[in-house]
């Protein structure tokens, strides 16, 4: 168990040959993953989105692996996820072998600006320091 206070880390590298060590120890449950996803943590939604084009007009639905991070435990594993393009701003995200499916909406530089029950992007356009 997690104490307060205690510093917990996780080094994840994806090496060269497609490869994943996890504090310098094979993962091959993660084998062909490109991208890593940490839980509850948007940000990790817009690597594929973007690599991929998928919020361009015509883009077609992908299957992906990923290495996905637990959090606050920090154990990689094998995630099996589908983005559907909706249209220039939405993506439908499905947990393939899940029930959970959400319609994740980006904004013009594809950035995840709203998932729905995780995390609403705030607007910081026009603002000056």
């Amino acid at each position: 168990m997690l104490q307060t206070g205690a510093l917990k880390r996780l080094l994840l590298v994806r090496e060269p040959d497609g490869s994943w060590t996890g504090d310098e120890r094979e993962l091959p449950e993660v084998q062909g993953a490109l991208d890593c996803d940490i839980q509850n943590c948007p940000l990790t939604n817009t690597m594929p989105v973007l690599r991929d084009g998928l919020l361009a007009p015509g883009a077609e639905s992908r299957a992906y692996v990923m290495a996905w991070i637990a959090v606050p435990e920090l154990t990689v594993h094998r995630s099996d996820q589908w983005y559907e393009p909706m249209d220039e701003r939405h993506v439908r995200y499905v947990g393939v072998g899940t029930n959970f499916v959400a319609a994740l909406e980006y904004d013009e530089d594809g950035l995840v600006l709203n998932y729905p029950e995780m995390a609403v992007t705030a607007s910081v356009k026009g603002l000056t320091p």
